[in-house]
């Protein structure tokens, strides 16, 4: 066993406004996906988005 450590830089935003707006694209379809979620028991719903490498944007949902 080994252990390894991990850091993490990342950038905190305080507002959706100033963020790059391909992210904010992504944001965008990240919370239309959540509307087609379904979490009747713990009423959780999520929704994701990502950009493929050819500028693809693929949408998902908890189910």
């Amino acid at each position: 066993m080994k252990t390894v450590k991990l850091d993490i830089n990342y950038t905190e935003y305080s507002s959706i406004g100033e963020m790059p707006s391909e992210d904010q694209e992504l944001v965008r379809e990240a919370l239309e996906a959540q509307k087609g979620s379904y979490a009747p028991y713990s009423r959780f719903n999520v929704g994701a988005a990502v950009r493929l490498e050819d500028g693809t944007i693929v949408r998902g949902s908890n189910q």
